[in-house]
């Protein structure tokens, strides 16, 4: 039997037919980010990473597509109702990451954001707004850059007790 592994290299080397990595620009030239894309054999978007520092773009873009190809790990092995994907087909909740407690502090991040979405959109739940002005920490370059092609933003926040010790 194959290992975790790899399965994952399989199934990478199967689907990826090229890596892209491209510079994020302010209006005066300086580069204020990386952008990364994974794309498939078929030249489709497989996963996407942007940040601060370039080989955490690629960190992220490689994350993520591990992500999106994990259902397929999961499919071939016949996991799929263990997982519950023939009941609620969604990668909520999926994670994959290079050190296990930030992972799973992600995962969970990622679970607690679509419910949150749910609750807000489909259950009319109020959300208290933020104004950018008001925020306890400062945007980076990189979020200006892309909260700049909007004309209006809007945050919201909401209070969750989480089982990580206030870290979301």
């Amino acid at each position: 039997m194959m290992s975790l592994i790899g399965k994952i290299n399989e199934i990478l080397n199967s689907n990826v037919k090229e890596v892209l990595q491209g510079s994020i620009s302010d209006s005066s030239g300086s580069v204020i980010g990386w952008n990364s894309k994974v794309i498939d054999i078929n030249g489709n978007l497989l996963g996407g990473g942007i940040n601060k520092d370039k080989e955490i773009s690629l960190k992220i873009a490689v994350s993520e597509t591990i992500e999106i190809l994990e259902r397929n790990i999961i499919l071939s092995d016949g996991e799929l109702r263990k997982c519950y994907f023939d009941k609620i087909p969604t990668r909520c909740g999926l994670a994959a990451g290079y050190q296990k407690e930030p992972t799973l502090l992600r995962s969970y991040a990622e679970g607690l954001e679509r419910w949150i979405w749910s609750q807000w959109i489909d259950n009319k739940k109020q959300m208290d707004a933020v104004n950018i002005s008001e925020l306890s920490f400062k945007l980076s370059p990189l979020a200006k850059h892309y909260i700049s092609y909007f004309d209006k933003v809007y945050l919201y926040k909401k209070s969750f007790v989480t089982p990580f010790e206030g870290k979301v």
